[in-house]
């Protein structure tokens, strides 16, 4: 996958495709503070399953422990914990194929 980080500017930015089939999202682009994270794939939980049942945005403009778990979401799954967030589905059509 060709991703230039400069198009996008955050502390974190992944980019998460759901595969079906194992019920898990794999994350082929996954960057914090310069540092390129491998895919630890996952399954599909908290933030990311919201977006990916709605296929709409999501927008945490102040991420704390309430919020996690009302999502159902870990306070960190890696480094560190971030002050807000926005998971915007990747669609095709109507249905989300993935997270960003």
């Amino acid at each position: 996958m060709s991703f230039q980080r400069r198009q996008v500017r955050g502390q974190v930015v992944d980019i998460g495709v759901y595969d079906e089939g194992s019920g898990l999202i794999h994350f082929p682009y996954q960057i914090e503070r310069g540092v390129r994270f491998p895919d630890a794939p996952m399954e599909l939980i908290g933030f990311r399953k919201h977006v990916m049942d709605t296929c709409g945005s999501l927008m945490i403009p102040e991420h704390g422990r309430e919020v996690a778990e009302r999502y159902g979401n870990p306070l960190v799954h890696v480094g560190e914990p971030v002050k807000s967030a926005v998971f915007v589905p990747l669609a095709v059509g109507s249905k989300a194929t993935g997270v960003m």
